[in-house]
């Protein structure tokens, strides 16, 4: 998964960069021959920003997108004529479902790294005014516009090539679905999934557990003993994943700003760091039992069939801990 560093992000800057109009309205795109951005260039580039939080995909052989960028690579003059043609592929469905709006493309470079950006932004309908003399304001309407407005940015790619020139990793967002992204967009960059589902929730579990095990100190320990059941049982009683809530679920609302700092480098590591994609609950395995160990040296192992008879109950007034066990029979091993 593509994933930059703070220096990284502070240091991008834009290569090029132009933009077509696109609705479906129209037989072909509005295409132009250049966009000059000076003074606008920090807008745009805090689109970047917003796209890294999308989730990773990478291109299928064949794709058409790959083919034109990889093209702009090899000679950046063909830039302009690489996002026409990109803007008639996307233009191409004229289906009723794209909003009036323009699809940019951008080439950026930070340090030794270069990347594209493909946003498609919608028009927002913008009521401006005019003060002028004698306490008048003059109302307009302006059609045509940029807004910071997320709602605005409808899909975006942020795609980093291969040197190879066979492939390459991307971070994309879809606002028109909740998670995943369109079959149109899809289609559209010649791209697939880089990890599955499946994949994707067994690293969730792990980036929790991990950051468990590195903050343990300031944990309670109902919640770091019991680590893993906790992170089943949040996968099963959420339908998708979202990083701070799941964080909050597991966790009971508890953890340091270092805490969450870990938290989210895992999930970095995991590739996952602003996915949203629905939980495959049959991915993560319920554990077989848990395992507790006192300061005092008593071990405790509690199947998972046997869970309802164990309650624990965390004093943290007086920091201690009772253990409370039902049983029909207690038998010595």
């Amino acid at each position: 998964m593509i994933s930059l560093t703070k220096e990284e992000i502070n240091g991008l800057k834009i290569s090029q960069l132009i933009f077509h109009v696109v609705q479906h309205e129209d037989e072909d795109p509005i295409l132009l021959e250049q966009t000059p951005i000076a003074g606008f260039e920090k807008f745009f580039l805090e689109r970047i920003g917003e796209t890294l939080e999308g989730n990773p995909y990478k291109f299928l052989p064949g794709s058409q997108t790959l083919a034109l960028l990889n093209a702009i690579l090899d000679d950046p003059a063909t830039f302009v004529h690489n996002s026409q043609e990109l803007a008639k592929n996307f233009h191409k469905s004229r289906s009723g479902r794209i909003k009036a709006g323009a699809i940019i493309l951008m080439q950026l470079k930070t340090g030794k790294r270069e990347f594209f950006s493909l946003i498609k932004y919608d028009h927002e309908q913008v009521i401006a005014y005019d003060l002028q003399q004698g306490s008048r304001a003059v109302l307009k309407e302006i059609l045509n516009s940029f807004t910071k407005s997320k709602n605005a940015l409808q899909k975006s790619a942020l795609i980093e090539l291969d040197k190879n020139k066979k492939g390459g990793e991307l971070v994309v967002i879809d606002r028109t679905v909740s998670y995943d992204i369109t079959d149109f967009f899809r289609d559209f960059l010649g791209i697939k999934p880089s990890r599955s589902a499946s994949e994707m929730t067994l690293g969730v579990q792990n980036a929790v557990v991990r950051t468990a095990i590195k903050h343990r100190e300031e944990l309670p320990n109902d919640i770091t003993s019991r680590i893993r059941s906790k992170a089943f049982v949040a996968i099963q009683g959420l339908d998708t994943f979202n990083k701070n809530k799941f964080f909050d679920v597991v966790f009971e609302g508890r953890g340091s700003p270092k805490m969450i700092e870990t938290y989210k480098n895992h999930l970095k590591k995991e590739g996952i760091s602003g996915a949203s994609f629905k939980f495959i609950k049959n991915a993560i395995k319920p554990p077989k039992e848990t395992k507790y160990r006192t300061l005092e040296g008593v071990r405790i192992v509690i199947d998972q069939a046997a869970s309802s008879t164990v309650k624990i109950v965390r004093d943290d007034k007086k920091k201690q801990t009772t253990v409370s066990i039902t049983t029909q029979q207690l038998i010595e091993e």
